[in-house]
């Protein structure tokens, strides 16, 4: 074989060589718990209505209840998501929807 031949196969074995390393390497790192990216963060009054498909008046009255977690920002009022999905599996199990909640 010509000398340049040779060279270009050596480089392509290199190349082989580091993508199976790559390989390896992932298949040894132990899976990584996946955060749902739901639960991170806060969300608006506007989300919250899109969320539980309801009125911005149904909103802010869920937001004026005590046991609601709504955090006031200045003018601006958000809901911790973990809080809220805590809270609605507590409503749940409670055996309470959230039209009686709000007193209706």
């Amino acid at each position: 074989m010509e000398p340049a031949v040779l060279i270009l196969l050596n480089e392509m074995m290199k190349e082989i060589r580091g993508v199976k390393e790559k390989m390896d390497q992932l298949q040894l790192e132990p899976p990584q718990e996946k955060k749902d990216s739901n639960d991170e963060g806060a969300m608006t009054v506007e989300e919250l209505k899109a969320y539980l498909g309801i009125g911005t008046t149904k909103a802010y009255e869920l937001c004026n209840l005590k046991d609601f977690p709504c955090i006031k920002l200045g003018r601006r009022k958000v809901i911790p998501k973990r809080q809220l999905q805590e809270w609605l599996k507590k409503q749940s199990t409670e055996g309470k929807d959230y039209l009686r909640v709000i007193g209706r």
